[in-house]
């Protein structure tokens, strides 16, 4: 079997780097949440038109809108002032066992 590809040309002012996070959220949709290619181009669609909002990518799945709860993020560290899909920094409490802001390393709440 043949590991996911994905990629897109240069057809919006994006840059390289926003690309390459939206196709490793994309990636990451398919192969391991078991995504279908209908709902990560849905989900491609989603982040684009926020973008154009002025939404901000979370700065732990790369996403302006969960791949799961169709959720922007919401949650901002006090001190860097990143922000952060809810259940993205619910998972990274768990997995890390701290409450600190995954950036900055300073206590979240």
């Amino acid at each position: 079997m043949k590991g996911v590809e994905a990629s897109m040309t240069k057809q919006l002012k994006l840059s390289d780097e926003k690309v390459r996070k939206w196709v490793l959220s994309i990636k990451k949709l398919l192969s391991s949440q078991n995504g279908d290619i209908i709902g990560a181009v849905l989900l491609w669609k989603k982040n684009i038109e926020k973008e154009i909002d002025g939404a901000e990518d979370c700065y732990i799945c790369y996403s302006v809108v969960h791949a799961v709860d169709n959720s922007l993020p919401k949650l901002s560290c006090k001190t860097c002032k990143n922000k952060f899909h809810v259940a993205c920094i619910r998972k990274w409490f768990r997995s890390s066992h701290k409450s600190n802001c995954p950036l900055c390393q300073n206590y979240f709440f």
